[in-house]
């Protein structure tokens, strides 16, 4: 432990220098702090270290040292020890070593960095009471430099230093004393920012950031701008607060001083940057209606029919933008077999025209986007499946802005399409059915099967499969037999005739209605299956069936 005389402390200093220990770990802050009690009052002493503390000496330059890095100039503090210090005279009165040679005081003089000893290659010797520490080409980064003196232990003071340890008087002879410090800054003149960039937040703000370089100065930058016009030189403004000293930003709207500028498509903006050594300036030309994001729009659903919706939404102020708004509308249902993929449709104020591929004349196509004083209106047609949840958002964005990130949040909103009739009927296949006798003679009972229908094809609630024959009666009628039970995929017929052929029909059908069209099963009577069955095993081992071809698809239960 190093300990100090000490009778009188410049509590400023102090705590200034405090400032810089705070990432230290407990043992550099203990060495450095010690350096700090150097203070041994006496009343003959002439020279003080910083403004008011008087030491064994003092170092020059005095105070902090600023040094701009790779200028050339290097670091060099002079330690000087005041020979009217009560404990310099004492170290005085013995230069001589064991060899009766004369020693300089000086000579036992170091200097550290922090806890660390500084090399002697950087340390001259001056006279008997002075010694320099020279360093060439000093790094970037900020450091404490101290100058300690070595005491003899065969000296006596009149006065008992002070110990850090326990605020007593030592009986111990302290090793070491020390002179003074200095806070050494090596560093750069103020760099320019970086990464620039302003938002204006739905056209009721603007806040600008940016990236402030690192300099082991402190440096300080400030923001400011001017408008377009003719009195723009001579208006300037600056930050509403001190956001862009302390936090690299900057804001803006219609209760800040000065106020949000809305109305100007361009700003001329202007960051300072100044240290100890020198300023530097950064100009910017801002356009600010490029830079606006709007809010995500309001959606409302005014008719959904079973392949459309008719959308209106707003946009709040930004109705008033001086430029055209971009919308993007996407949109998935249900049935998408990717959830993360989303259909998009790209409209403006123009109504688009396309051709297709089979046409030689320009056809319109009715998709425009239609907007009053308050909403804007789009019908999303061709919408794939009646009787379907979907999912619809909305992006509006500045027709002058060319990033994707300008975007809005999208507006969000769900519906459901109109129901409608079943797409179609199930499909079936020749030879489609079995047929198993009856316990009556002469009758049997039929299964016919067929191949169930995607969810997304049944259109509306209530969905079930409607299966059936027809026969005439004696007064010429026809009565339709509906299947005694109805399953996902086969109907049931109880007590048929074995000598009667049969043409089942199926349709699909729902609360809205049957299927436009059915598809039938055909069942020979039993004389004629085995002809039947004949000719169905001739195809397959002809391979006369085509996986292609739906009517030529056969499966054989």
């Amino acid at each position: 432990m190093i300990m100090y005389g000490y009778k009188h402390l410049n509590t400023k200093k102090l705590q200034y220098l405090s400032s810089h220990l705070q990432n230290l770990c407990w043992s550099k802050m203990i060495t450095v702090m010690s350096v700090l009690l150097i203070i041994f009052h006496s009343a003959n002493s002439s020279l003080i270290c910083g403004s008011s503390i008087r030491s064994a000496g003092e170092t020059i330059p005095r105070g902090d040292i600023i040094l701009e890095y790779n200028s050339g100039v290097p670091l060099e503090i002079t330690c000087i020890l005041d020979p009217d210090n009560a404990i310099v005279q004492s170290q005085l009165l013995k230069q001589t070593d064991d060899e009766h040679k004369t020693k300089l005081l000086s000579q036992r003089i170091l200097f550290y960095k922090y806890e660390e000893r500084v090399s002697d290659q950087y340390v001259s010797i001056i006279n008997n009471t002075a010694a320099r520490l020279r360093i060439p080409n000093h790094p970037p980064g900020v450091n404490i430099y101290s100058c300690i003196l070595l005491l003899d232990n065969n000296q006596t003071l009149n006065e008992q230093p002070f110990s850090l340890k326990t605020s007593a008087p030592s009986p111990v002879l302290p090793q070491e004393t020390g002179v003074c410090l200095n806070t050494v800054y090596v560093g750069y003149k103020p760099l320019h920012i970086t990464n620039f960039s302003c938002i204006s937040n739905n056209w009721i703000n603007l806040k600008c950031k940016w990236t402030k370089p690192e300099n082991p100065l402190p440096t300080k930058y400030k923001l400011f701008f001017r408008l377009p016009g003719r009195m723009s030189n001579s208006h300037i403004y600056s930050c509403s607060s001190n956001s862009d000293i302390e936090n690299n930003t900057c804001y803006w709207d219609g209760t800040t001083q000065p106020i949000y500028r809305q109305l100007y498509e361009y700003y001329y903006f202007t960051i300072t940057g100044e240290n100890a050594l020198g300023t530097t300036t950064s100009s910017f030309r801002f356009h600010h209606y490029a830079n606006v994001i709007p809010d995500s729009p309001n959606i409302t659903v005014l008719e959904v029919t079973q392949s459309s919706a008719m959308l209106r939404w707003s946009v709040g102020i930004m109705i008033s933008f001086p430029r055209e708004l971009i919308h993007k509308i996407e949109y998935r249902s249900q049935w998408d077999s990717s959830p993360e993929h989303w259909h998009s449709i790209n409209v403006n104020l123009i109504c688009n025209s396309s051709l297709t591929s089979e046409q030689t004349i320009l056809v319109p196509k009715v998709n425009c986007l239609k907007h009053d004083s308050k909403f804007y209106y789009f019908n999303v047609t061709d919408l794939e499946h009646p009787f379907t949840h979907y999912d619809f958002r909305i992006f509006v964005r500045s027709s002058i802005a060319s990033e994707e990130d300008m975007w809005s949040a999208p507006g969000q909103i769900a519906l459901t399409t109109r129901p409608t009739i079943p797409r179609r009927p199930p499909q079936t296949f020749i030879g489609g059915y079995e047929s198993v006798q009856s316990s009556i003679e002469g009758f049997r009972d039929v299964f016919i099967y067929w191949q169930n229908i995607d969810d997304s094809e049944k259109c509306g609630d209530s969905f079930e499969y409607f299966a059936y024959y027809t026969s005439i009666s004696a007064d010429n009628k026809t009565i339709i037999h509906r299947s005694d039970e109805t399953h996902d995929n086969c109907a049931k017929f109880k007590e048929l005739y074995t000598n009667t052929e049969y043409l089942f029909a199926v349709y699909s059908s729902n609360t809205e209605g049957f299927s436009t069209e059915y598809s039938t099963v055909y069942v020979p009577s039993e004389a004629d299956k085995i002809e039947f069955d004949k000719v169905i095993n001739e195809l397959i081992n002809n391979q006369k069936i085509s996986t292609d071809d739906q009517q030529s698809d056969y499966s054989i239960f």
